[in-house]
């Protein structure tokens, strides 16, 4: 018998992240860490204010719906340990207030065979990823924008603080 480790499944060390309405995109990224063999599926849980199909779309993930919850899945492959999606926020041309969506890692699976023992995959701690979406109409009432170091992510301010990695530009 082969002892197969599956390893432990989260998100990366961001669990949150910010974009702008009207094509702000954001890229999502599950981890195994402590083993990654064996095939393995992520079931994710999407909650939130912001609404599947006109505030945002998903390119990485397969869908599906019961009773008005949405769920997806992320599929590892054998020996793959890092799994990543892409969320896209969709401008509505509606005026609205910023909003919200959470993927949750709510269960793992993976396959049983009659020659491997495999022992109980684990969701890690990091098991919620948020992402805002900050309203076309809002993102402008600013003369404030921040954009970090390291290129990752340009929004129309709000708040009084700036990350560390941050520097503020203001007109």
């Amino acid at each position: 018998t082969t002892i197969i480790y599956p390893g432990l499944t989260q998100f990366s060390s961001s669990l949150e992240d910010t974009i702008l309405e009207a094509g702000g995109t954001t890229l999502v990224t599950i981890v195994r860490t402590s083993g990654s063999e064996g095939a393995l599926t992520a079931n994710l849980n999407i909650t939130g204010s912001a609404t599947t199909g006109s505030d945002f779309t998903v390119d990485g993930l397969t869908f599906d719906s019961h009773e008005g919850e949405i769920f997806a899945t992320a599929s590892f492959a054998d020996g793959e340990s890092t799994y990543t999606f892409a969320v896209t926020a969709s401008d509505d041309l509606s005026d609205e207030t910023d909003e919200t969506l959470q993927f949750t890692i709510t269960g793992l699976a993976y396959p049983l065979s009659g020659t491997r023992f495999f022992p109980t995959a684990t969701i890690g701690t990091r098991a919620q990823h948020t992402i805002t979406i900050l309203d076309y109409g809002q993102q402008f009432s600013t003369n404030k924008v921040i954009i970090n170091t390291q290129g990752q992510k340009i929004n129309g301010a709000t708040g009084d603080g700036v990350s560390p990695n941050e520097f503020e530009l203001t007109r």
